[in-house]
């Protein structure tokens, strides 16, 4: 099974990128190609650097919502087209994978963490007229896509665009990416995708965090009973 890595990388994740690149060597199958989508362009060996606006041909300024870059990660994830395989994991940059991940490309990773807001699931409903029919979250850190699944129910994206910032002013909704498409998938493909548990460990700060924090964390994990962490910088 082939595939591909998209990493979305903000400027306070910058010195994670090599961090979660190393990682990726925990993943199995590991990814034909890596793309990092961010604000800047990053030249990294065996790493291909797509900036944001390239990626959909939408800009930050045209998102409505108050938290405009959330709602672009998103719509990164749904709508990008320039991976080379269909199959494509979408990683956050703060991610670091601690031990080996196998998997098949129809496979949901469902953390241990739980988690609902019901804004998501409004929008979910009145909008893509799609119920939630599972008692866990498919929010986690890292989400295996297709672009032949995306492209069965989401609209273009223009139209998407417009209809998020005329439904987001309303606080009732929300989108929620991994939501949508996890369900849509368990609506629609029912039992043609596996669940692999994953634990892992949330960290954060409100400062950057230094290369030499980073790697104390790389460390440290190796002794813990965790599959992947996060690393944020919360602003």
């Amino acid at each position: 099974m082939n595939y591909d890595a998209v990493i979305l990388s903000h400027p306070k994740d910058y010195n994670k990128l090599p961090f979660c690149l190393n990682s990726l060597v925990n993943l199995d199958p590991y990814p034909q190609n890596i793309y990092v989508i961010s604000p800047d362009r990053h030249y990294i060996d065996g790493v291909n650097s797509v900036l944001d606006h390239e990626a959909i041909g939408i800009f930050v300024d045209q998102i409505k919502y108050k938290r405009p870059f959330w709602i672009l990660q998103q719509l990164l994830g749904l709508y990008q087209s320039f991976t080379l395989n269909d199959t494509y994991m979408v990683i956050d940059g703060d991610v670091i994978f601690n031990r080996p991940i196998a998997f098949t490309g129809k496979t949901f990773f469902i953390s241990d963490r739980e988690q609902h807001h019901q804004p998501y699931f409004n929008f979910m409903k009145d909008y893509f007229k799609l119920e939630k029919k599972v008692d866990f979250t498919f929010i986690n850190d890292f989400m295996v896509f297709d672009k032949n699944i995306c492209k069965k129910f989401l609209p273009p994206l223009g139209e998407f665009l417009e209809d998020l910032n005329a439904w987001l002013e309303d606080e009732k909704y929300l989108l929620a990416d991994y939501e949508l498409y996890g369900n849509w998938v368990y609506n629609n493909m029912p039992g043609e995708y596996s669940i692999r548990q994953t634990k892992q460990k949330t960290l954060g700060q409100f400062a950057l965090w230094d290369t030499d924090q980073l790697k104390i964390l790389v460390e440290t994990a190796k002794t813990l009973p965790i599959d992947l962490f996060t690393v944020h910088t919360w602003t």
